[in-house]
């Protein structure tokens, strides 16, 4: 008898740590790819994760076969420490469109297409009205441009299949 409580206990001990490390993961990572190591975990903890976010922060977590999205939302939007080092509003922008051309476009795409892709989105007229212009003219647009690939890669929304960015 002794054994089997024991054993249960031990998985549930195995069970919570578990569910730790996928919080953890989502925490710092909070768009995963199932690329990501700990995506099993938050893929085998999903009900338990979705719930806890949602009661404790407040924070929806959807999670699909290929990837998870944790929805953080500041308490405070004028914190300095939230966000991604070096990015200024454009960068964010940049970042949202080629977030929409990737959304649009086939599971494989250039850097051509991609950059293409974020030409034609930055040409609507919403976003001139909010001063907002993208060329790939000047050298600083195509270096935002190159910060926004990297982001991506390191996120893992975009992968390396040959050669190099």
């Amino acid at each position: 008898m002794t054994d089997t409580r024991h054993i249960a206990r031990q998985q549930q001990h195995h069970r919570i740590d578990e569910r730790n490390r996928a919080v953890r993961a989502l925490l710092m990572t909070p768009l995963m790819t199932s690329a990501h190591p700990e995506f099993a975990l938050v893929r085998r903890h999903a009900d338990e994760l979705s719930a806890w976010f949602a009661r404790e922060a407040g924070w929806p977590l959807h999670i699909e076969r290929d990837c998870a999205r944790l929805y953080k939302r500041p308490a405070d939007l004028d914190d300095a420490t939230r966000g991604l080092p070096g990015y200024e509003r454009r960068h964010y922008v940049l970042l949202c469109l080629a977030c929409a051309t990737l959304e649009r476009a086939d599971v494989q795409i250039t850097l051509r297409r991609l950059g293409e892709g974020i030409l034609n989105l930055a040409a609507a007229p919403e976003l001139a009205e909010q001063g907002f212009g993208f060329t790939l003219a000047g050298a600083h647009e195509r270096r935002e441009l190159v910060t926004v690939c990297r982001t991506l890669l390191a996120l893992g929304v975009l992968q390396r299949i040959a050669g190099d960015e």
